[in-house]
């Protein structure tokens, strides 16, 4: 497009944005005041429950793995993977690896893994079509998952609802494990987040900041 050419689709463009500009602010009153009417949004709703295959009525948790598939937590009736059409499900019975068919939550890391945690503090994972038991159920404190902190080739990260840190590793044989990580004053109260080289920042109940090195925390001081 010749140099002209631009300047004259730029100004149409930039005349078409004003009069939008307006338009909006002309109609803004109306929008506040609860008189002007849009158009119905084109959207088709379709409800799934226990009737169209969904294994329970109570849904606690979703999640979306790379493969395309939305897997369903469920309050009492254990994992639903859903391909669209109908629902293929994961319990205790089927699938010895989850420890109960009640779940809490459910994350997808950045390596496609899903992660389930079930409300008796089992923690499974799902990778390259096999699950994995990570953590048995009923264990003592009970440190339910509440965010993914990060992604590590080896496994992930995850913050508790009570302020630790659980690490869940994978072995070169494709076993699992995890261990249960302090917050530095370790009164349960810690948020985290990671950087890129892999070290954990925590933020402290006297709103002060520490730094994993290694196995141990690292209190930052001064201005």
């Amino acid at each position: 497009m010749t140099g002209v050419g631009s300047r004259r689709l730029g100004f149409a463009l930039n005349r078409n944005f004003q009069f939008m500009v307006i338009g909006l602010l002309l109609l803004a009153p109306e929008l506040l005041a609860g008189t002007a009417e849009l158009p119905a949004p084109r959207f088709l709703t379709h409800v799934w429950r226990a009737d169209e295959g969904l294994p329970h009525n109570s849904v606690v948790a979703l999640a979306q793995t790379p493969d395309g598939y939305l897997w369903v937590g469920t309050r009492h009736g254990g994992l639903a993977r859903f391909d669209g059409v109908r629902f293929q499900v994961f319990d205790p019975l089927n699938t010895p690896a989850l420890s109960s068919e009640e779940l809490l939550s459910l994350f997808t890391d950045a390596n496609g893994t899903l992660w389930i945690n079930t409300v008796n503090g089992g923690i499974t994972a799902w990778r390259e079509g096999t699950f994995t038991q990570v953590r048995e159920g009923a264990v003592a404190p009970v440190h339910w998952l509440r965010f993914l902190v990060a992604t590590r080739a080896d496994g992930a990260v995850f913050q508790t609802q009570d302020g630790w840190l659980v690490q869940a590793t994978f072995s070169p044989n494709g076993a699992a494990s995890c261990v249960t990580i302090p917050p530095p004053d370790a009164t349960g109260s810690g948020w985290f987040c990671a950087d890129a080289e892999g070290r954990y920042w925590c933020r402290t109940a006297d709103a002060g900041l520490a730094r994993s090195e290694g196995t141990n925390w690292v209190r930052l001081t001064g201005a």
